[in-house]
């Protein structure tokens, strides 16, 4: 029995997260674009309110032309842009900071329209207000990068970079595993399962949010475009630069783009192989549920589709569109493990009374439609 079924609205609510969810996924791809087009420092202030409006004359994109001149990306990369060309690289940034200020509507108009309504329960509301709080740290760790860009350096740093592109997949994996508990009857902090395939699911979801951040720092340090070439890297598997003497251990790590790409490439390469050994051994076991077995075939083909889209955006020498693709696929794979995860972990939907008790009918706090056992 679910223990959703006299839970007025569940539907409604878990339809709403997954719309985030896709939102989150777009600004994703968005926010890839604006760093593959060098757009990032275009907007060289944060004004949450005024910056929703765009320049709407000659006079407003002058002022804002003058603004980034005074960049270090364009006095020792874009000299020679005039504002014509400037306008390209400031829509993208807009777009991506309008989207995100309409993620932030999107979420809170309608959870302030489910707690008004008791729609609710008081550890659902409880999570998702924690949610709230992650993303508005978001919005902060996106200027935090682009300060690093506005200063000292002519593009963002690398490892901020990477930070928000980890928190924002960090997010989307939130929000679709509450979404998933909702429209499955089971508690969202129900985490933990005997089953071995289950344990192997998350270790491999930890190894893509890994090898995603990776694919961030291959992104920011600009070492997809050092050996466009596959398998080999040079003459051998490890290229002859990999390790510079000059450099610090973590410096290497850090800034040597040869390096930075070898960890990702090897990083995707196992979890690729284990992804799809996880897939096939589980599709294959026949005591599985029909929709845990059709979400291991479907995360088996995201894997396959990474993989080919990463391989082709090495070799082309990263074209815009195929890395967009790419970057979509990092989140769309990312998606399918948390929803085999949430599958594997949970089997059967059932009664969970550690969530919401059917037999307590009280009102509980922040607008519930029933009390919560503690």
């Amino acid at each position: 029995m679910n223990s959703y079924e006299n839970y007025e609205g569940v539907e409604q609510v878990a339809k709403w997260l997954f719309f985030c969810a896709l939102m989150i996924a777009i600004m994703v791809v968005i926010g890839g674009i604006t760093r593959l087009t060098e757009s990032g420092v275009s907007i060289t202030e944060w004004n949450l309110m005024t910056g929703i409006i765009p320049p709407l004359n000659p006079q407003d994109w002058q002022e804002l032309y003058s603004k980034y001149q005074n960049t270090p990306q364009f006095k020792e990369i874009n000299s020679h842009m005039t504002v014509d060309e400037f306008q390209t690289i400031f829509w993208w940034e807009w777009i991506h900071r309008l989207w995100g200020r309409l993620i932030g509507v999107v979420f809170v108009v309608p959870l302030l329209w489910f707690a008004w309504k008791n729609r609710l329960p008081s550890t659902l509301f409880l999570s998702l207000a924690v949610l709230l709080i992650l993303g508005s740290m978001q919005g902060y760790l996106g200027w935090w990068m682009v300060q690093s860009g506005i200063k000292d350096q002519p593009w963002v740093s690398p490892v901020r970079l990477t930070v928000h592109l980890g928190f924002a997949i960090l997010l989307f994996g939130l929000v679709m595993w509450i979404g998933l508990s909702l429209i499955r009857g089971v508690s969202p902090t129900k985490f933990y399962s005997k089953s071995r395939s289950a344990l192997v699911s998350k270790i491999l979801l930890l190894m893509i949010f890994g090898t995603i951040l990776l694919g961030g720092m291959t992104a920011g340090s600009r070492a997809g475009l050092v050996y466009n070439q596959f398998p080999l890297m040079g003459d051998g598997f490890i290229p002859s630069d990999y390790w510079l003497a000059t450099l610090s251990f973590w410096d290497n790590g850090l800034i040597n783009p040869v390096a930075i790409q070898f960890h990702h490439r090897i990083a995707a390469e196992i979890t690729g192989l284990l992804i799809i050994g996880l897939a096939v051994t589980v599709y294959y076991k026949r005591h599985h549920q029909k929709i845990i077995r059709r979400a291991a075939l479907v995360f088996l083909l995201a894997a396959l589709l990474q993989i080919g889209l990463g391989i082709a955006t090495l070799v082309m020498a990263v074209p815009i569109v195929l890395a967009a693709l790419h970057q979509f696929g990092a989140v769309f794979l990312f998606g399918s493990g948390v929803v085999l995860t949430h599958l594997l972990s949970t089997g059967e939907p059932r009664e969970d009374k550690r969530f919401i008790s059917e037999k307590n009918k009280q009102p509980a706090r922040h607008g519930a439609t029933r009390q919560i056992d503690q």
